[in-house]
């Protein structure tokens, strides 16, 4: 059997101690880039591949002994204020989630805002690497899309949704377009045909137009005449979701914020009897809502299982390839939206009826 290459046998050829090898291979940025570059070309050259059984206990022992006391995960948010994301209760329960986890592995996730007052992304990075803090998640953002400038080839990091267009980093996130496409057929099982969706423009560009996507590929199953354009307007407000309404009449509503059934009351409208309503994201406090339950301190955890993966693998700045990674929403049937009979009259893009049994195999 042919020997199997070693990290020594690297080191002897390329006349450097066997850490510098260890160094190279695992892109420390502590090596200069030349360095890292010639000792991973020489490791291709010579056959050497890594031992598996190895790497598994490397990572086993990494396990045992915990991060030293105080090691910081940075939570980089970046609204209008420092607790402005707070006021959103997904977010919340995401940043409970990572801060969890964090915890139980012997992390401690502090929450950096970056637009702190007199403070830039260059003094951000002098600031990091001062405290030695290395690993870092990016928050969803309320508003906008950001362009991060760090020093991301020395950080481990993670994203979690789409706010941060650039760098591209792997990215952890809610699955929105399953969430919606669930959530529609749900509704057309239920009965509903007419199908309307509302929603704010800057939520929408939030989550990458992921809701809007699954609801227009989830219309081109409906006939022309269940078809109703997704109101998704830059001011939202009553008057124009009233307008919408009144103008294409739904038989019920997709909506991820609650306002809506508020303009619905005002609207004199019944839920469920005149119109039903589906919440995309229904929390604690709407426990009695119809819609989907999106698992965002899940979400958390993950983001925080990747990152911590990346500190083990020693991978960090961009990554080659990067990962997405989407949890999925499950639907609750609550009271405002109502089931639907069965029409056995067949008309244009309506389902068919559950089919009949036998009614010999019933007598039996």
């Amino acid at each position: 059997m042919e020997r199997r290459v070693t990290l020594r046998d690297i080191a002897k050829v390329a006349k450097v101690h066997v850490t510098t090898v260890s160094l190279a291979l695992r892109n420390h940025p502590r090596l200069p880039a030349a360095t890292r570059e010639r000792i991973k070309s020489l490791a291709v050259k010579m056959g050497y591949r890594p031992d598996p059984v190895l790497a598994s206990l490397m990572v086993y022992r990494q396990n045992l002994k915990p991060p030293q006391e105080g090691t910081v995960i940075g939570y980089l948010t970046g609204d209008k204020s420092r607790s402005e994301w707070r006021q959103q209760s997904s977010l919340l329960q995401i940043f409970e989630g990572a801060k969890s986890r964090a915890e139980e592995c012997g992390y401690r996730l502090e929450e950096f805002w970056l637009k702190e007052p007199g403070m830039s992304l260059t003094r951000w990075n002098k600031l990091f690497l001062a405290r030695g803090i290395e690993a870092f998640l990016v928050a969803p953002w309320l508003r906008g899309r950001a362009h991060l400038r760090l020093d991301w080839a020395r950080f481990y990091t993670v994203k979690i949704g789409h706010s941060l267009v650039f760098p591209p980093l792997h990215t952890v996130e809610n699955n929105q377009y399953q969430c919606m496409q669930l959530c529609v057929r749900r509704l057309r099982g239920n009965g509903y045909r007419r199908i309307g969706f509302a929603n704010r423009d800057l939520e929408d560009e939030r989550l990458n137009h992921l809701y809007k996507a699954a609801f227009l590929i989830e219309q081109d199953r409906c006939s022309p005449a269940e078809k109703i354009p997704p109101l998704i307007p830059k001011i939202w407000n009553r008057k124009q979701f009233a307008a919408w309404y009144q103008r294409h009449r739904p038989e019920v509503v997709i909506c991820p914020d609650p306002e809506a059934i508020e303009w619905m009351h005002a609207m004199n409208l019944k839920i469920p009897e005149d119109i039903g309503f589906a919440n995309l994201d229904c929390l604690d406090a709407e426990a009695r809502q119809s819609g989907i339950r999106q698992s965002h301190q899940e979400v958390g955890v993950a983001a925080t299982d990747l990152l911590i993966s990346l500190i083990h693998r020693n991978e960090r700045g961009f990554p080659p390839a990067p990962h997405l990674t989407q949890v999925e929403g499950r639907w609750v049937e609550g009271e405002t939206t109502r089931r639907v009979a069965w029409s056995h009259q067949k008309k244009p893009g309506r389902l068919s009826p559950p089919p009949k049994k036998n009614a010999q195999k019933e007598s039996r």
